[in-house]
């Protein structure tokens, strides 16, 4: 359902309306997006205001909650995270007007690290490259230098969460 239309279809205002019956054989139409209590087309607002969006982890979010379906988040993420379950990538008509989840924080891959943690230990080597691959991000975007807030965060994580040591065994 969502691949049709993320993947085969342009949003539009122009065919987003409702259709209803009066009754005695006549029909009427209204425009959705033209209403003042939308604002926008009914599928921007619906994807925006409720759960309907499947995504990796198999739950159902809004847009805001997820990551876009690109190659890159559904290797380094996975099922660890929530990432748009399609598997067509979205034209880019949409991805211009929805509000996929842009930035994830320092907490939010510590929650993905915690996850693969707690999978099988067999999994754990074909999670190698991934966990790398967070590591790597999370060096990149965050400042690690003693003392600074988001050292003494990793710091304090680490007391209570297992990270993947060389021998690739989970360890506090």
């Amino acid at each position: 359902f969502w691949e049709r239309i993320f993947a085969d279809s342009d949003p539009s205002s122009d065919n987003d309306c409702i259709f209803g019956e009066t009754g005695f054989g006549y029909t009427k139409s209204a425009l959705l997006s033209r209403s003042a209590y939308l604002g926008k087309t009914f599928v921007e607002w619906l994807i925006n205001s409720k759960e309907l969006l499947p995504a990796t982890d198999g739950k159902l979010h809004t847009i805001n909650m997820i990551l876009i379906n690109s190659d890159t988040n559904v290797k380094v993420f996975g099922k660890y995270y929530p990432v748009l379950a399609i598997s067509k990538p979205i034209r880019n008509t949409w991805v211009e007007k929805l509000t996929f989840k842009q930035n994830l924080t320092l907490s939010d891959y510590l929650i993905v690290l915690d996850r693969i943690s707690q999978d099988d230990i067999e999994k754990a080597a074909s999670n190698k490259d991934r966990i790398n691959r967070i590591y790597e991000l999370m060096s990149d975007n965050w400042d690690f230098t003693p003392n600074s807030t988001d050292y003494i965060q990793l710091q304090n994580w680490g007391k209570t969460h297992k990270l993947l040591s060389k021998e690739g065994q989970f360890e506090y």
